[in-house]
């Protein structure tokens, strides 16, 4: 099940947003539970890779925003993007300038809460769209350019974020940024499926080396490689628990909360504070958000809405400007495996970037960059 979805990976857009859940949560999970409980098991390897791969393999037809011909040139509109988030940020950096700090990884939390407190929430929402969208549309930009001065400002975007709100997400994309020009535009690879296993195993791999090289980072790294594998199916089984033991949310807060009469409740806080203690914030993926708000059926739909949100056009343009696009669509695929697809939609940038990928003008029967590997 594994091999044939990330076969899929590298020619379906809906298998590539949905690769960082099933390939990190999922074979964790599985790999995990299939020491415990055969029932967890069948749980985790069905909601987290057979479901996903079914899903993958529907074909949907278009939903096309742009009429523009395919003579036109978007690479323009991604830097003009990039220098808008860019500029932002600036303004940012000298409004509070006052509250610029380097936070060790155990003082992010204060720091979040700090910024979080004085910020308004318009720029809320700008920095959303700048880090999720703007500073990977830098980044597309270098890549496609093979220009690393276009790479710094998405640099720069990232390591203000953290040093103002400590966010260790930003720190992982300043890497991810770096990583995916070298890779692309400075080496001019193309993505195939056998470098995600490569890369996960680099990923699992080089918090070892670092905790033998330098014992002293051996918390902070635990601290690090816990989150990144922890968060999706191992959070799961929190909120699964929790869900049967209380209640259902029906949409919580949220917009769908209003419509469904959800429970008017943050159950991020709520799951935070039972299983891990007060002030703690629990993160879930597309799938445990799905979960608590309406059960297995949440799930589902969940993933069928999304299903629905990718066309088969979509995935034409995906093949024909794989590069292109992996760069401007991964950020979102690690929104999915640390929030829900309302939350994704909405504060996460996801809808921003599917009216990236909607207006992009298509190439016709131009063929893909490369042959799936």
């Amino acid at each position: 099940m594994l091999y044939a979805f990330l076969r899929r990976v590298t020619r379906d857009l809906f298998s590539f947003l949905l690769a960082p859940i099933v390939v990190i949560g999922g074979v964790a999970g599985s790999i995990v539970t299939s020491f415990a409980d055969l029932q967890w098991w069948l749980l985790i390897t069905s909601l987290y890779i057979l479901t996903p791969l079914c899903f993958s393999y529907l074909s949907l037809p278009a939903v096309r925003i742009s009429k523009r011909n395919a003579t036109y040139n978007p690479t323009n509109s991604l830097l003009l993007t990039g220098s808008i988030a860019t500029t932002f940020y600036i303004y940012l950096l000298i409004k509070y300038r006052s509250m610029l700090s380097l936070p060790t990884l155990n003082e992010v939390y204060e720091a979040r809460y700090a910024f979080g407190a004085v910020v308004a929430g318009w720029e809320q929402y700008g920095i959303t769209i700048s880090k999720y969208a703007g500073a990977f549309c830098l980044v597309g930009y270098a890549v496609q350019k093979r220009n690393p001065l276009a790479l710094m400002p998405a640099c720069f975007i990232y390591g203000v974020d953290y040093s103002l709100a400590g966010n260790r997400l930003s720190l992982g994309f300043l890497l991810l940024s770096c990583a995916l020009y070298y890779w692309f535009g400075h080496r001019g690879k193309s993505f195939q499926v056998r470098t995600i296993p490569a890369t996960l195993s680099i990923v699992s791999a080089a918090p070892l080396l670092v905790m033998m090289i330098y014992p002293p980072w051996s918390l902070n790294v635990i601290g690090l490689w816990d989150r990144l594998f922890l968060v999706s199916s191992g959070l799961f089984a929190r909120y699964y628990d929790f869900a049967n033991a209380t209640q259902f949310y029906w949409g919580g807060r949220g917009i769908l909360g209003q419509i469904f009469g959800g429970v008017q409740k943050d159950y991020y806080a709520a799951v935070g504070e039972h299983y891990f203690g007060p002030m703690v914030s629990a993160n879930a993926d597309l799938i445990s958000d799905a979960y608590i708000n309406f059960g297995m059926v949440g799930v589902f739909v969940a993933l069928l809405i999304l299903r629905l949100l990718i066309s088969e056009r979509d995935n034409r343009l995906y093949r024909q400007k794989q590069t292109l696009l992996t760069t401007l669509m991964i950020p979102y695929s690690f929104v999915l495996f640390s929030t829900g697809l309302q939350t994704a939609m909405i504060t996460g940038g996801f809808l921003f970037g599917l009216l990236i990928l909607k207006s992009y003008p298509r190439q016709g029967s131009q063929p893909p960059e490369q042959a799936d590997g």
